[in-house]
């Protein structure tokens, strides 16, 4: 739920800022929708703060969306994931003018390229969960039984 950080309200703080119009809240939503949102989108903001040694689900999700991810993590799994199998921006710190200047790029980028070009990076693939099953299923079928 994002309609509020602490006790501010995203809305006014976007209203604030100047880009409401950009904002859409939506509410919880089911998973399915939620990943055609994650479809949808321009960008997407992964925090990942205080997990540096595990990747959450969210980034598989995010990677195999296919959407560019703004990625607020520390050096580890999920930046290293990140690194291979995503179009990812990834900042070790929250300093705000590091993320304006991510904001920045990717939207000069869409305006170069008329809209928010983006395509599912080739090093994804290996993580689908038939792939990951299959080297699984070779691995035991490697393993000997004393």
């Amino acid at each position: 739920d994002c309609a509020y950080a602490g006790d501010a309200s995203v809305r006014e703080m976007a209203r604030a800022a100047g880009c409401e119009a950009s904002l859409r809240l939506t509410g919880r939503l089911p998973h399915r929708a939620a990943l055609a949102e994650l479809v949808r989108s321009d960008l997407l903001l992964l925090l990942a703060v205080g997990q540096p040694d595990q990747i959450p689900a969210k980034a598989y999700e995010y990677a195999a969306a296919g959407p560019p991810i703004l990625a607020l993590v520390e050096p580890g799994a999920t930046s290293d994931f990140l690194a291979e199998a995503a179009d990812a921006d990834v900042l070790f710190d929250a300093d705000p003018h590091g993320i304006a200047q991510v904001l920045l790029e990717r939207l000069h980028h869409a305006a170069r390229n008329g809209e928010a070009a983006w395509r599912l990076p080739d090093g994804v693939a290996r993580f689908d969960r038939r792939v990951l099953a299959r080297e699984l299923a070779g691995l035991l079928d490697d393993v000997r039984v004393a």
